[in-house]
């Protein structure tokens, strides 16, 4: 089998995590074999569930809902880190989603101005 090219973050620093380091770290961490993330990243066609890209040097997170710890999918670090930063509040992503949206379309009018 060929070696995982899976990171850890140990003492904050990315270093490479040995296969069985991993799957120890996925079972006392999520529940998760390493057969069951393998399953679910297959499932997810090996891509992020929301931005449907994977960088090839990282290994896609694990996300869950933090009060349950129920495993909700793999995402990258970037879409992990965007819904960790609203705190898993899909009011406070809505918002954001509007603002983002209102000031694209203000962006659009004033193109077709110039």
């Amino acid at each position: 089998m060929p070696k995982s090219k899976a990171t850890a973050i140990i003492d904050n620093k990315t270093q490479a995590c040995p296969r069985n380091h991993r799957e120890e770290w996925l079972r006392y961490t999520y529940g998760l074999t390493l057969a069951e993330y393998d399953a679910l990243l297959a499932k997810q066609n090996g891509v992020c569930f929301i931005c449907e890209t994977k960088d090839p040097e990282q290994t896609l997170a694990v996300d869950h809902h933090p009060p349950t710890a129920v495993v909700r999918g793999l995402l990258c670090r970037g879409c992990n880190l965007g819904l960790g930063n609203f705190k898993d509040d899909p009011r406070l992503i809505r918002r954001a989603t509007a603002y983002i949206e209102a000031h694209l379309t203000r962006s659009a009018m004033r193109l077709h101005t110039l």
